[in-house]
């Protein structure tokens, strides 16, 4: 580990700092306290790589008077030492095309407290309601026959293109069969819902989520989750009694204490 790459690991060990991949914040290897621990890091640890350190802090230097380190730190020194400085790895994807990353969607708070009417996509017990052969999320009209089992109104997720889309739960319809193996880790089931056509099934989002596009994925976790928030917190946490959806979906009061509750959005 060292003789591959022992400045990163003393990087790390020195900083604290620590990823998740191979690659560090590039601001954070930049930074001029962080640079002048790197160099003597290079003293340290260059004859490891069979380089002396004198060689070494020459391609710091390089760096430096070309510029090329307040794009790319160290970018003159061996592949093996780039590793943890800022530089991605083949193949890493862009920020932009990760899913949650930058889909656009308009979240639209200033509506939430009177929400606009919509389609809306039901959900039955976490599972979304998707195209057999395309895997879209579907939206039905809000007075749908599906909507006639639930028992919660519908959650507002924000403008999609300027067109308002709601989420509702309807997990109080049971269907042919009872739901086996629904919850499952490995839950390929899928639930086929009397009023609605045979393209669409209600089916498990784990299976199905890298084929949804960013904007898609987006609308429905965020249905999900609130849904499921609302699921599992229908009692104040300050007083005990029943609590009550506000806010579109966005909030819960007691009408005991007048306390205030939200979901997380971390």
């Amino acid at each position: 580990m060292f003789a591959n790459d022992p400045v990163r690991v003393v990087f790390l060990a020195g900083t604290g700092c620590c990823a998740a991949d191979d690659g560090f914040p590039q601001a954070l290897s930049a930074a001029p306290s962080c640079r002048m621990a790197l160099v003597r890091c290079v003293r340290a640890f260059a004859p490891l790589l069979g380089r002396t350190s004198k060689g070494a802090e020459a391609a710091f230097a390089d760096d430096e008077a070309s510029g090329v380190g307040n794009r790319t730190p160290f970018a003159n020194l061996p592949a093996a030492w780039q590793i943890g400085f800022g530089r991605a790895r083949p193949g890493m994807q862009c920020a932009e095309s990760v899913t949650f990353g930058s889909s656009g969607l308009d979240r639209a708070v200033h509506l939430r407290a009177d929400p606009p009417g919509g389609r809306v996509l039901p959900l039955w017990r976490g599972k979304p309601l998707l195209e057999r052969e395309g895997r879209r999320p579907v939206f039905l009209s809000a007075d749908h026959q599906a909507f006639d089992t639930a028992s919660e109104p519908a959650v507002f997720l924000g403008l999609d293109e300027g067109e308002p889309r709601h989420a509702r739960d309807i997990s109080d319809w049971l269907p042919e069969g009872g739901g086996e193996g629904v919850g499952a880790f490995n839950d390929t089931s899928e639930q086929q819902h009397p009023a609605l056509a045979g393209g669409c099934a209600f089916a498990d989002l784990r299976q199905n989520m890298t084929r949804l596009s960013v904007r898609d994925a987006e609308l429905v976790v965020i249905g999900k989750a609130l849904l499921e928030w609302h699921r599992t917190h229908r009692f104040c946490a300050r007083c005990g009694a029943p609590s009550r959806m506000a806010m579109a979906g966005w909030q819960r009061n007691c009408p005991a204490c007048e306390g205030q509750h939200f979901p997380r959005t971390d």
